[in-house]
């Protein structure tokens, strides 16, 4: 019985450390102390070894599509640091559909709080660039939409 409740009280501290990692894995950011719940874990990332940032990149070798959209798209960029939304249960747009401006494409998970992410305008969404429940940091671009016009009547 001593197993299991030492387990339990494992458990969350393990939670909290695997949810910092993740949001971690695709920043610049390389040390970080957080104190929850009487709980202090201290993260260090080894810089000499870190991602290449996109300076880095081999010139010979092609950026993917969505890294250079059409000059006419509209970027979808994040106003929060946290957790991206968009499970595929139908409640969001689908790729290639039209939406209007204001219209809720995801959600950004900050702090327990699910704050919308909403189309800038009249358009089709192209293409989402980031992944339901991934790490996402402000002024990440999350979705492409090729605006046009509405057509109302």
């Amino acid at each position: 019985m001593a197993d299991r409740s030492q387990e339990s009280d494992l458990s969350e501290p393990l939670r909290l450390v695997e949810r910092l990692l993740a949001m971690l894995r695709r920043t610049k950011v390389s040390e970080l102390e957080v104190q929850h719940n009487g709980i202090r874990v201290h993260l260090r990332r080894d810089t000499s070894r870190s991602v290449p940032s996109p300076e880095d990149a081999d010139p010979s070798v092609p950026e993917p599509a969505a890294a250079k959209p059409d000059d006419e798209a509209a970027l979808v960029k994040s106003a929060h640091v946290g957790y991206f939304h968009r499970p595929d249960d139908g409640a969001f747009p689908a790729i290639g559909e039209a939406l209007a401006a204001g219209a809720r494409i995801g959600e950004v998970e900050v702090l327990g709080i699910r704050n919308p992410v909403t189309a800038p305008v009249d358009g089709i969404l192209i293409e989402v660039l980031v992944e339901d429940d991934e790490p996402v940091e402000y002024g990440q671009i999350l979705a492409v939409i090729q605006p046009q016009p509405r057509r109302d009547g």
